[in-house]
């Protein structure tokens, strides 16, 4: 933690000596050390979370770390065609995951099918750790493809455990940063999307705070109510392995519960 601590002051000494108004970043830092609040952070029985976002006001970028995702409904160049080949057999995983339905056999072959089916693969195994159908993967990609969302792992294993700190988080951002796309750490990026869609991704804060935190106009939280649902909504099915892990965790000590309802 010592470590990102001084690479976090080391990045704001730099911005403060090389940027003008035009230029300035500003540094949010949600549940670990950062400029801005040195000694916040969640422990979760494992360890330390660390979430840092940086708004670029120049280019109203905001840049996140593993806060959101966004899944591009094809696969991107820089991965390797063996690799979705590889993915798209019908291995092991794959009859393990096929909700009992008789697995074929046969040779995969070197084609744009198989490099999606491969893709789709790869990512629901990525997102879920043991999502239910790899034989079929379509229906729960298109639900978790092109929208801009908080990763299940994460969402399930931390946010979930500190709503009240996340929620005070994002509508911090949201409220002052002006941004006009996101570039996460992870998938694909930049995304054009705004305060509504990163609000929206974040909808299922609602349901464990119980009501919405926030102030700044009503107009446009209305505008993002409407993308809530499909934002937030994961196929029950394909959580309910992240959802077990998360039981053993919590039953361990590794963990801390998911909590319901604001802190007072």
């Amino acid at each position: 933690m010592a470590i990102r601590t001084r690479a976090s002051i080391m990045l704001q000494q730099c911005l403060n000596k090389h940027s003008d108004d035009s230029y300035q970043t500003q540094i949010w830092g949600t549940m670990g050390p950062c400029t801005y609040c040195p000694n916040q952070r969640v422990h979760q029985g494992i360890g330390p979370y660390v979430e840092v976002a940086f708004y670029h006001k120049r280019s109203r970028t905001l840049l996140v770390t593993d806060a959101v995702i966004y899944v591009p409904k094809k696969p991107p160049e820089c991965i390797d065609k063996e690799y979705l080949l590889a993915s798209a057999k019908n291995g092991l995983a794959v009859k393990l995951r096929s909700k009992r339905k008789k697995v074929p056999d046969e040779p995969v072959v070197d084609n744009e099918i198989n490099h999606q089916k491969g893709w789709e693969r790869m990512v629901l195994q990525i997102l879920f750790l043991g999502p239910s159908n790899l034989l079929e993967p379509n229906a729960s990609f298109a639900q978790m493809s092109q929208k801009l969302i908080v990763s299940p792992i994460i969402k399930t294993l931390v946010f979930s455990k500190v709503p009240d700190k996340v929620n005070d988080w994002i509508d911090g951002i949201a409220r002052d940063g002006k941004f006009k796309r996101i570039i996460p750490a992870h998938f694909a990026g930049p995304i054009k999307a705004g305060r509504a869609e990163l609000l929206a991704a974040f909808a299922f804060l609602d349901n464990l705070l119980g009501e919405r935190y926030v102030s700044w106009p009503s107009l446009s939280l209305l505008f993002t109510s409407l993308m809530r649902k499909a934002a937030s909504y994961f196929p029950p099915d394909d959580m309910k392995t992240s959802s077990s892990l998360d039981e053993f965790l919590v039953s361990v000590g590794a963990l801390k519960k998911t909590v319901f309802g604001r802190k007072r």
